[in-house]
């Protein structure tokens, strides 16, 4: 292929997230490509969902499993092929290009903030002092041109070196970058969720079905208690409200996803890992200083708090297709959503206080 300048394999930081610290090299797959495909001729679709649980073993899910085989991949058959790996971490909105705020999906974090500021989402198994790995969607585009023109500007001395010596490093060969924000520029999941809850108050969208209520909780078993409570229960009694009433009951079933969602991404919120970025590092310091101003993928330049400010504005024009016009209507709509949220609580409350009291009287009566 004399055309191809440059081949960028996208894969993921936590392609390799068995391993507690993730540098930028070549880690041995889970499973050989071929007999992957193998197993894939082989099975039918059924019998390979049943079976995926143990193929993957440590891996979290099939995702990053796959993205591990796909590195090894492209390390077999990238020989003579100018190539590198880029592994970005949780994609969330842009911070700058084409707009502030842009997104298009609601998976990892952005998942998160969404189900949290609409009001269904309320607790996360997740350590508040983790780091939340997230990266804005255009300083990872920006990475990738980069990664692509430093491939293809080093194409010809890559080939040479390779041709001279077939056991060149095959980092150097096929160079990896892990684009992450924890060796730079951390942001724990804490002051994440603080910053998306104050300033996702300021801009409330008239789609929210609740006010905002949300836990991080670090301990499993507290996560599931919240679950049952701030979950199942209020579910069961809407859908109940919803059935008797004729309408279709709809949030029981919406709970088992959000709920299935919480599992897949508890694995990384309840988790840190370290990581090495030179890389990334040295790839930037190539870049001259006008191209900087074009291809910004330096994640120590990035402000989390002015990023987070226009990351609520941009779902909820984006993802929920509400525009700024009626946030007059939305504010109202939460106002009166905070009402009934404390009134809610205040009752709760009361019938708690006033059920412990009349326990403890009834139980004093007998002495």
């Amino acid at each position: 292929m004399p055309n191809l300048k440059a081949f960028v394999y996208v894969s993921t930081a936590f392609a390799h997230c068995v391993h507690n610290f993730i540098e930028e090299r070549y880690y041995p797959p889970p499973i050989e490509t071929d007999k992957i495909l193998t197993l894939l001729d082989i099975l039918d679709d059924e019998k390979l969902d049943k079976f995926t649980p143990t193929l993957i073993g440590k891996w979290p899910n099939s995702y990053t499993y796959t993205k591990a085989i796909a590195e090894d991949t492209v390390r077999q058959y990238s020989v003579g092929i100018p190539t590198c790996i880029v592994r970005p971490s949780i994609v969330t909105s842009t911070a700058e290009e084409p707009v502030e705020g842009w997104i298009n999906n609601v998976y990892g974090a952005v998942g998160v903030v969404m189900g949290s500021a609409v009001g269904l989402l309320r607790t996360l198994h997740c350590d508040p002092e983790n780091v939340a790995e997230i990266v804005p969607a255009d300083y990872v585009i920006s990475h990738f041109i980069a990664a692509s023109w430093d491939t293809a500007k080093r194409k010809n001395t890559l080939l040479s070196i390779e041709n001279a010596n077939p056991d060149v490093p095959e980092t150097e060969r096929a160079p990896i970058y892990n684009y992450v924000s924890i060796c730079q520029n951390p942001i724990t999941w804490r002051r994440f969720m603080k910053l998306n809850e104050l300033y996702g108050m300021q801009v409330p969208s008239l789609h929210v079905l609740w006010y905002y209520f949300f836990f991080l909780n670090k301990h499993k078993f507290v996560h599931d208690f919240c679950t049952i409570f701030l979950h199942l229960i209020p579910a069961i009694i809407t859908d109940t409200v919803l059935f008797l009433s004729g309408r279709k009951p709809m949030l029981v079933k919406a709970y088992k996803k959000i709920d299935k969602f919480s599992a897949v991404i508890s694995h990384f919120s309840t988790r840190q890992w370290r990581f090495s970025n030179d890389a990334v590092v040295k790839l930037w310091s190539r870049v001259n200083p006008a191209d900087r101003q074009i291809f910004n993928f330096n994640i120590d330049n990035l402000s989390w708090d002015s990023y987070l400010r226009h990351m609520i504005p941009g779902m909820r024009v984006y993802i929920a297709k509400d525009p700024m016009s009626t946030l007059d209507q939305g504010r109202e709509k939460y106002r009166k959503l905070k009402i009934a949220h404390y009134t809610l609580l205040t009752v709760i409350t009361t019938l708690l206080v006033w059920g412990v009291i009349s326990l403890l009287i009834r139980i004093m009566s007998f002495f």
